[in-house]
Order: C-alpha cells, then sequence, then structure tokens
C-alpha cells in the first residue's frame, strides 16, 4: 500500500467516518453518535478526548496561569518539570489553543517518565495508545525529537491526534500504517516522525520495536479484550526493553456494562515497577467559579504505574 502522509491522512480518515470502528465500546459508541470532524479541522458536537479552549487572550492566559498554581507546586519534585512544562505551553500555542488543566497534567506526566527513565539510551520508537488533540505525541515528539511518535486510536479520535499533532509540531510529517507495507515504508523513511495507525490495525504494534509506551484515562473506556491485546503487543515487539506509564481509573463501568478494573489489567508478577500509585494531578481539577479548586470523588480516581513490562518471545 502507497503511504498516505500529513493532510492526505486526515482527508482519508475523515472519509472512513462513516463506518463503526471493529474495536470500538459502547462508552465510545455514544460519545461518537453525534459528533463529527471534516479535513479542515472543524467538529460538530463534543467528545471526551480533552479540554480544548481557544480563549488565549491575556485575561484567559492569566486565570488558567493562576489556577495551575497547585499544580506546577507538584511538579517541584521532578528535575525535569520546568523544561516539560515549557514544551507544553509550546504545543499549546503552536496549536492555538489555551493551555489547559489537561495539558499541564500531560507535562507532568512527561517530567515523571523523563526523571526514571533516560529515553534517549533506549532502542525503540514511542507509542501514545488513545493520546487525546495530540497532546502527549507532540510533548513527546518535542522532547525526543530522534523517536518517532506512534498513535494508536479510533477512527475519529485519531483524526483529531493527527490534526493537533501537525499543528502543535511544525514541520512534522506523519504517515498513516494501514498494513505491514506501509508501516515498513514509515518505519524506514527519515523524514516521517510520526506514524498513525486505526485501533482495528492494533495488531502492528507487535511488529514495531516499542520502547516507551502511554495509555492515559482510555483503557478505562475500552472493552476488556482490547486492553489484553494492547499488553499482549507491548509485550512481544521487537524492542529489548519496552517501558509502559499507565494511568487510568481504579474501577469504571462503561455503557453496556462493560467493567474495566486497573489492577485486572494483565500485568506480570515480575513486572518492574518504577511508580505505582493514586496519580496526584489527578486528584484536584479547577474551574471559573468559587471555590475554584475541586477534590474529585474518590471513586473516580486513577492509579498510575510506570513500569518495564516482562516481555513475552516471539513466536512466528
Amino acid at each position: 500500500m502507497e503511504l498516505i502522509t500529513n493532510q492526505s491522512v486526515i482527508e482519508f480518515l475523515v472519509a472512513e467516518q462513516g463506518d463503526s470502528d471493529l474495536s470500538i465500546s459502547s462508552y465510545w459508541k455514544e460519545e461518537l453518535k453525534n459528533f463529527s470532524v471534516n479535513p479542515m479541522g472543524e467538529t460538530s458536537g463534543r467528545i471526551s478526548a480533552g479540554n480544548v479552549s481557544m480563549k488565549t487572550g491575556a485575561a484567559n492566559r492569566f486565570a488558567h496561569w493562576l489556577l495551575q498554581t497547585p499544580w506546577r507546586r507538584m511538579g517541584r519534585r521532578f528535575s525535569t518539570f520546568k523544561t516539560s512544562y515549557e514544551i507544553g505551553k509550546l504545543v499549546a500555542s503552536n496549536q492555538r489553543r489555551q493551555f489547559t488543566n489537561d495539558m499541564i497534567r500531560q507535562s507532568l506526566t512527561l517530567a515523571l517518565v523523563r526523571d526514571l527513565i533516560d529515553v534517549n539510551l533506549t532502542n525503540g520508537e514511542v507509542c501514545v495508545i488513545g493520546d487525546g488533540y495530540g497532546v502527549l505525541g507532540s510533548l513527546l515528539s518535542h522532547a525526543f525529537p530522534q523517536k518517532k511518535i506512534i498513535f494508536v486510536n479510533l477512527k475519529t479520535p485519531l483524526t483529531l491526534d493527527v490534526m493537533y499533532y501537525l499543528r502543535g509540531v511544525p514541520g512534522a510529517s506523519l504517515g498513516l500504517a494501514e498494513d505491514e507495507d506501509s508501516l515498513s515504508k514509515a518505519l524506514l523513511d527519515p523524514n516521517i516522525s510520526a506514524i498513525a495507525i486505526r485501533a482495528d490495525n492494533s495488531d502492528l504494534l507487535s511488529l514495531i520495536p516499542i520502547s516507551l509506551a502511554f495509555n492515559v484515562v482510555s483503557m478505562q473506556e475500552m472493552p476488556p479484550t482490547a486492553v489484553d491485546q494492547y499488553f499482549d503487543y507491548l509485550r512481544s515487539n521487537p524492542a529489548p526493553i519496552t517501558n509502559f506509564y499507565c494511568c487510568n481509573r481504579i474501577h469504571k463501568e462503561l455503557y453496556a456494562g462493560e467493567v474495566l478494573r486497573f489492577f485486572d489489567y494483565p500485568w506480570a508478577s515480575d513486572d518492574k515497577i518504577f511508580i505505582d500509585e493514586i496519580c496526584e494531578w489527578d486528584r484536584l481539577t479547577y474551574g471559573p467559579s468559587p471555590p475554584f479548586w475541586h477534590l474529585k470523588p474518590e471513586s473516580t480516581l486513577c492509579q498510575h504505574r510506570l513500569v518495564q513490562l516482562a516481555k513475552k518471545i516471539r513466536t512466528f
């Protein structure tokens, strides 16, 4: 298959919107029911894929800066937070959007991982399973420009990831991998900085050397079988070491009764754990009205875990 790149990827994915993803959960069937996006990036309806605010005036910037004080304090314990925070603000500026609460939280995630793992010394690419508006992928591309960023998502959210990544990383080039041939072309092309993969083609991950993968509040919205498959792909990919950062609700029930439990994900007893705790920056949120800051209910809190996954021997 010919490698589709950049704006052509967006046009291809937009044209595919009417066909349902095979690996979709009841949650996303409901979320995407009245949502659509066109090739120019204009959307109709709303989905839970992050908070995009185009209110970027001086007053709005100051209000967000002030309200984000608790998160900047959280960042003090990370030696790389200052640069991760600046990358976050750069991405927001490039995407022509406000630096919102979800963006500073992703900056904290980046700082945590950079403090615990020397990604530049790892052999393989960086994968984001279920990004929101390409935020984390854009941060990672700026932080680790020598790595290709792999985006995996359902078709419509993937369209948004691609659009916002190309804005967030000016000059970047992205290819769509639909099969082994197009994947090989994208991996070998030095000009391709990111690769998009539809969730229905997620088995391609087992062919990519992935040294670091992320899933932030996305596995909690998947069919449980899909969660199992992603763990399998990450454990069996050809990179000698695969580190995985996972931040998801401890317990969540979807519309059709599917139940996702963080501690029931297919973790292994010989996974090497770097951190495993309630995510500090997920506990708190803010809004425009007093008392401004709000603690989330305990039932909605996220556990985050960074591990070096025990690898599976690949069989052919």
